[in-house]
């Protein structure tokens, strides 16, 4: 008996990092946002997440990940003050669903013009992140 197997394909996976200013808590904020495509996103009860690799066992991980409205895509929202290569991986809860085939660097990121920005902009950074932990404990 012959059997013809055929491979299935792979989504290959994309990742289009770019600044963007979204608005939450009343007030426009500046974030990296990382848009993975390349498959069907479903909207899960685990949280959805990108993170970007830089070690053997460390990350840097995401604010907060949305799927978009037509579930083609994982929208990850991330400080201004990213890494400056690494690998990206994402996926739901505690599952990783695949990674992003080409590392990762800063440079691919698209800045906005900081003179354009709206003066009352909150800046997601290092510092930033450090002040909202302190409110939290």
């Amino acid at each position: 008996m012959d059997i013809k197997f055929e491979a299935r394909k792979l989504p290959g996976y994309k990742a289009i990092a770019k600044e963007v200013v979204k608005e939450f808590n009343d007030r426009p904020h500046l974030l990296v946002r990382i848009e993975i495509n390349g498959e069907y996103f479903p909207h899960r009860a685990p949280h959805p997440f990108i993170r970007i690799k830089v070690g053997k066992e460390k990350y840097f991980k995401d604010l907060f990940t949305e799927v978009s409205s037509n579930n083609q895509k994982l929208l990850g929202y991330l400080s201004v003050h990213i890494p400056k290569n690494g690998i990206i991986e994402f996926g739901y809860g505690a599952e990783i669903w695949g990674t992003v085939p080409i590392e990762f660097s800063d440079k691919s990121v698209a800045r906005l013009d900081k003179k354009r920005l709206p003066k009352d902009i909150v800046i997601v950074d290092d510092k930033f992140l450090q002040y909202m932990k302190k409110l939290r404990s």
